[in-house]
């Protein structure tokens, strides 16, 4: 079985059509579809069905291409670890987070990386914790930096520091002036959270259900920037993660506790151990996990 075959099919799995997935690979059409022709005769199966102009992968072909992932994301570690030996130190990180997640740690991490690893490019991709998780087991990220959702036994963790939910209100919510507010003095009010799936939506919902407390949703919303402005305007009582940058006068920002314990975001690096880790790869869990610590340890920063 040829591996550039098994790229095309990939690619052409992923664009839905052959004009779209030639132009990201840069070769005719007729010339990509030979080589879809050519990996079907090879493993016996007939991987796409036409409809409406458009390739849909058949239900082996759903399978096959799992499998066809898993080889290419593997023959491309080993490549990479190849010229890493062979060149030196060179490649590609690709790393997803939420976007406060990202703009509270990666920007002073950034240039400590470069410091070590000069030739190594890091990708950002910006996604929930459910879509960082999906993108790891396709092969897509490297990394994720989120919660631990559920059981993935192929996944390896590394947690990291805790990161507190915080609550903002305006004034008239009037939650008092401690630098803490518990759960259930939310119960009634209405809350400004994030979409299902983020992180700390996950996690805000997973306390209600233990503390039998039922939040009044008045909205959901992608952007943690988006919740603060509305709490800002007193729409509403925002609940955000503790990496949030935003400074308001007319906003109180509170740590949301449970029972006299810190709510927190428990964030952790994911990867798929099944996966082979170029060597740049293997040091940024640890990397990143300093950094971290650093960073909340002085908030300044």
């Amino acid at each position: 079985m040829n591996l550039k075959h098994v790229r095309t099919f990939v690619a052409v799995a992923d664009a839905g059509t052959v004009s779209s997935a030639a132009e990201t690979l840069r070769i005719t059409q007729p010339a990509l579809s030979r080589q879809i022709q050519a990996l079907q005769r090879d493993v016996g199966l007939r991987l796409f069905d036409h409809v409406n102009r458009r390739l849909v992968l058949t239900s082996n072909g759903k399978e096959f291409l799992r499998h066809c992932r898993a080889l290419a994301n593997q023959a491309e570690a080993a490549l990479a670890s190849a010229q890493s030996l062979g060149r030196g130190k060179t490649g590609v990180l690709r790393i997803g987070g939420a976007p406060q997640t990202i703009a509270r740690f990666f920007p002073s991490f950034l240039r400590q990386y470069e410091r070590i690893y000069p030739d190594i490019r890091i990708d950002l991709i910006q996604a929930s914790g459910a879509q960082q998780i999906e993108m790891v087991e396709l092969g897509t990220l490297h990394f994720a930096i989120t919660i631990v959702y559920g059981r993935h036994e192929q996944l390896k963790a590394q947690p990291l520091p805790p990161v507190p939910l915080l609550v903002l209100s305006h004034p008239r919510y009037r939650l008092g002036t401690r630098s803490v507010v518990d759960l259930r003095r939310l119960d009634g009010m209405p809350v400004l959270v994030g979409d299902p799936g983020q992180a700390a939506r996950v996690t805000f919902d997973a306390i209600c259900r233990v503390a039998r407390v039922t939040p009044n949703v008045r909205f959901e919303g992608g952007a943690p920037h988006t919740l603060a402005a509305l709490a800002e305007a007193a729409y509403g009582v925002a609940i955000v993660p503790g990496t949030l940058n935003f400074k308001s006068k007319q906003v109180q920002t509170q740590r949301l506790q449970y029972n006299g314990k810190s709510v927190a975001l428990q964030l952790a690096i994911q990867w798929d151990d099944r996966r082979p880790l170029s060597p740049h790869a293997k040091d940024f869990p640890k990397l990143f996990s300093e950094h971290v610590r650093t960073i909340l340890r002085d908030p300044i920063r």
